[in-house]
């Protein structure tokens, strides 16, 4: 297959599986070897995290993307949802596939999974590939008690945010995420004392344009 000069070869996306793990980790591994640097601390939770506790969570209920340029493993991402918010982590890019966009999609590839994990029937595959969980009875057409709000029809979902956090003095991360919607909502120290900066974004309704 001939490919002009300059042209732009954009990456696979799709859900991850447990026999996924290793490549995972290796990238994992490679593209925070930045950030351990750039604090002088080796022991960052994604450089540390082992392989079991990959195929741990791919093998649970987190949604885990990847993206991959042929057959090469050259990103990934991971997502879990609590209440309204949908926490995004390990968004991690192979050194020499940055400033390429990746990370970008990888980004809003796992939101739109959320999206639709959290909008889809119960049992449908959603784009990410993985079924919600059935069995759940669905809130709408329930009453709601005097002065609460009416829970969500079917479809609308309950997804209000999605958090993330990266380290505070990480400017090319913090661009990314802002150019994505996120903004900065506070800071916390991790357990070995490096400054993080918390992120937010919003959720926003098509059916509503004050959300």
């Amino acid at each position: 297959m001939w490919l002009a000069v300059g042209v732009i070869i954009e990456p696979r996306i799709a859900s991850a599986g447990v026999a996924d793990a290793g490549e995972i980790l290796t990238v994992q591994r490679a593209a925070y070897l930045v950030e351990a640097q750039r604090y002088a601390d080796p022991f960052l939770p994604p450089l540390t995290e082992t392989l079991d506790e990959v195929r741990a969570v791919l093998a649970g209920p987190a949604t885990v993307l990847t993206a991959r340029l042929g057959h090469r493993l050259v990103g990934s991402v991971r997502a879990h949802v609590d209440g309204d918010t949908a926490h995004v982590g390990r968004l991690s890019v192979a050194p020499d596939q940055q400033g390429r966009g990746v990370g970008g999609r990888l980004l809003l590839a796992v939101e739109a999974a959320c999206l639709a994990q959290e909008t889809a029937p119960a049992g449908e595959p959603t784009p990410a590939g993985k079924p919600t969980p059935a069995g759940k009875p669905a809130p709408a057409g329930k009453p709601a008690p005097a002065g609460e709000p009416a829970p969500a029809a079917p479809g609308v979902g309950r997804l209000r945010r999605f958090a993330l956090f990266t380290g505070a003095d990480s400017e090319q991360n913090l661009r990314l995420y802002r150019r994505h919607g996120y903004r900065v909502v506070g800071h916390r120290p991790d357990p070995n004392g490096i400054r993080l900066a918390l992120l937010e974004k919003a959720v926003v309704s098509p059916a509503r344009s004050d959300a």
